[in-house]
């Protein structure tokens, strides 16, 4: 099985991948625990998901923990939301196509903490902001990576990440706008 393998064998933590026609998109966070990780430190990568090939790299926002569903990857569009918008990528390029932006009055804020898309709709928690997670070099000597200093503020009961209270459904079209967001209702 190690055809599969392909740089980078080590990268920071944590790591969210969504693929599509080919292709692998890798999120890598803010968390690096030895020097040979850094370089990848809050970067976005396509990868050539039968040979491994790095495709193309771009930075991600500072402080925003990847570590959640915002990454949606179609065959010509990776979707990657962040504590801004949602950045809608062009898959073979690695170029920012466009952004949706929601009305702040509407959503209450613009963090972007959940989505999916089903049928060309697509859903999301958009919100407040959350609590921001600081670039970390550890710069360990020994083997390993522990898990205790991973996320300061992780267990953070009273501002806990990811949550909100309404979901939005969103019909982007191919200019880049939007249908206007509407809420998912029971029933």
């Amino acid at each position: 099985m190690t055809q599969f393998l392909a740089e980078p064998y080590y990268a920071p933590l944590p790591q969210v991948a969504v693929a599509s026609a080919g292709r692998v998109f890798k999120a890598f966070g803010n968390l690096a625990f030895h020097t040979r990780e850094e370089h990848l430190l809050n970067s976005l990568v396509a990868f050539n998901g039968y040979n491994g090939t790095m495709l193309w790299r771009r930075r991600l926002n500072l402080g925003v923990m990847i570590h959640r569903n915002t990454m949606i990857a179609t065959p010509d569009v990776l979707y990657v939301g962040d504590d801004k918008s949602c950045k809608r990528i062009d898959t073979a390029t690695g170029s920012l196509i466009d952004e949706i932006i929601l009305p702040l009055d509407v959503t209450g804020g613009t963090f972007w903490k959940w989505m999916a898309m089903e049928n060309g709709t697509l859903y999301a928690l958009v919100g407040e902001q959350e609590q921001k997670d600081p670039v970390m070099r550890r710069r360990r000597e020994a083997h390993g990576w522990p898990w205790n200093p991973c996320r300061q503020g992780s267990i953070n009961l009273r501002t806990p990440g990811g949550l909100d209270t309404t979901c939005w459904r969103l019909i982007p079209r191919a200019s880049g706008a939007v249908e206007s967001p509407r809420r998912k209702r029971d029933g």
